[in-house]
């Protein structure tokens, strides 16, 4: 995101200083549409962000040494457009707490499988932390909380 607002800031200054030495009309335009980005970027994305969801799901028990994955499912309930979700997964065991940063796509019903390490015996329980949500030019992002009823309450894992 910090390189699309830096390109967009360099976008931006080049199209003031072509409006500062091309007295034309088509340089005003130019400026004007630079500028207008903005609000359509935050129009057409604020409804897209807000109908997105996340939800995490994992096995319940998994045998020590096989292999299970962590699958975090992303839908939205109406079809509007919006960007990247980036989130923040964390893994809490009984010793250890890990987080991984994870980067899902827009689409509705896209899937980001996470392989989950069974050597170890004990319980892991697996939790977003911080969903990011961004806009469609990547200009802005909604940071939304996740109030742990909304993740599904399978992700407590148990390693035999």
């Amino acid at each position: 995101m910090g390189t699309r607002r830096f390109a967009y800031a360099m976008t931006l200054t080049c199209s003031f200083l072509f409006f500062a030495l091309y007295p034309f009309w088509f340089s005003w335009y130019l400026l004007v549409l630079m500028l207008l980005i903005i609000p359509v970027d935050l129009l057409l994305s604020i409804p897209g962000m807000v109908t997105k969801r996340v939800t995490l799901s994992a096995p319940f028990i998994l045998e020590k040494g096989s292999g299970g994955t962590l699958v975090v499912t992303t839908y939205q309930e109406k079809s509007f457009p919006s960007g990247r979700i980036k989130a923040t997964l964390a893994s809490i065991g009984d010793d250890f707490t890990t987080k991984q940063r994870i980067m899902c796509n827009p689409e509705g019903g896209s899937r980001y499988e996470i392989g989950i390490d069974a050597s170890h015996c004990g319980v892991i329980a697996f939790e977003i932390k911080r969903i990011k949500l961004t806009s469609l030019v990547g200009l802005f992002s909604l940071s939304i909380t996740v109030k742990h009823n909304r993740i599904q309450n399978n992700t407590r894992l148990m390693l035999l």
